[in-house]
């Protein structure tokens, strides 16, 4: 899962995450759950044949993050058996109710490798909404990899930003148009590329209103294989 959070965001807004595993099958399995984050944390839990397991705010409710911390960064999921996973990171807004995304589970096969270029689209920057972009590795080895923000005429706009990533590693470049130094766009969308042979990568975009905070997963595209230049 790209990412989870329970930390404060612009604005102060309380982003958390929820995570839920389903073991539709007739035996019991057991999963483990790796946070990675500002460190690595590994819990093994044993979810009930055709049961449920989920936790409302699951880096405090599992993995014992302090409620008054903050903590953002990615989970791994490994299960003896088939099992489904769903995580939705939202802003907790108490009386007032929450808003949010979901984020999917991912296998390494959903990402990138070199030569290929994916897209995020719908991506913009404006009085009525700002971007942030978050690169996951799918790999057991490091991996590097591109942003280029691309506005409507096709033009690059702000410069590239590059990622690099640990085994399992997530980053997030928040408000990418302020990164990039791409000034404002009603509308673009981004170039992301695999730098390193031999891994992967997966991308997404979150692009949020600035006055309500209320956030939209982009996923990752993958139209085209890069041609020589």
């Amino acid at each position: 899962v790209a990412a989870v959070a329970h930390s404060s965001g612009f604005g102060g807004t309380p982003w958390r995450s929820t995570l839920a595993i389903v073991n539709p099958t007739s035996t019991d399995t057991d999963v483990t759950v790796t946070f990675r984050g500002g460190s690595t944390v590994v819990k093994t839990i044993r979810v009930p044949a055709t049961g449920v397991l989920e936790w409302a705010d699951v880096l405090v409710d599992l993995f014992e993050v302090d409620p008054g911390a903050s903590a953002s960064g990615s989970l791994e999921i490994v299960a003896d058996r088939f099992t489904v996973v769903a995580c939705r990171t939202y802003a907790d807004k108490g009386v007032a109710g929450t808003y949010g995304q979901s984020y999917p589970a991912l296998a390494a096969s959903r990402g990138i490798t070199a030569g290929v270029t994916g897209v995020l689209a719908q991506l913009r920057k404006n009085p009525m909404a700002y971007t942030n972009v978050g690169a996951l590795n799918l790999s057991s080895v490091p991996c590097a990899g591109s942003v280029q923000l691309v506005g409507g005429q096709g033009q690059a706009i702000g410069t590239a930003q590059g990622v690099s990533l640990a085994p399992g590693g997530w980053t997030q470049l928040s408000d990418v148009f302020q990164v990039a130094g791409a000034g404002g766009a009603d509308s673009a969308y981004a170039r992301v590329t695999v730098t390193t042979e031999g891994c992967s990568l997966w991308f997404y975009a979150s692009v949020i209103d600035p006055t309500t905070r209320d956030p939209t997963t982009i996923e990752l595209a993958r139209p085209f294989v890069v041609e020589p230049r």
